[in-house]
């Protein structure tokens, strides 16, 4: 079972203390995707968010041409299905397993239930939220000016 300390060090828990990180714990459960996995399909529900212990996924969008566009590569440490923790909880983008994976896996439904109960907590969460998609934002708007 996972603990806490565990879960230190993930950007989008950086605002959370370890009493709190110690209250989102229980959530968690830990899994391991092989490469060619697809974990998150977009344009589906998202239904989990995911913590990168070991190994890479492509994170990808389809562009207007309809070919994939990559916007990132999540590696450890990194989160990925940050849709599962939106008002719509629909996917934006796919993820693709390319080594072989472990992460740490939070179901949205009980994710949002803590944040009710624990407002503290889900306002914690929401602002590393906004602090990785801002980056993301950054990188993405960094590529397509180079492109042009």
């Amino acid at each position: 079972m996972l603990q806490g300390k565990d879960l230190r060090g993930y950007r989008i828990f950086i605002e959370l203390v370890d009493d709190e990180l110690d209250v989102l714990a229980p959530l968690a459960r830990e899994e391991t995707f092989e490469p060619g996995t697809r974990i998150i399909t977009e344009g589906e529900p998202a239904a989990y968010l995911y913590l990168v212990k070991s190994g890479k996924a492509l994170v990808k969008m389809t562009g207007a041409s309809g070919q994939d566009v990559v916007l990132d590569i999540a590696a450890p440490r990194m989160s990925m299905g940050w849709s599962a923790l939106a008002e719509r909880r629909i996917s934006t983008a796919t993820v693709d397993v390319v080594e072989p994976t472990e992460v740490i896996s939070f179901e949205s439904e009980r994710l949002r239930r803590l944040f009710v109960e624990n407002p503290n907590i889900g306002y914690g969460v929401m602002r590393g939220l906004v602090v990785i998609v801002s980056r993301r934002l950054d990188r993405c708007r960094s590529h397509f000016a180079a492109r042009q």
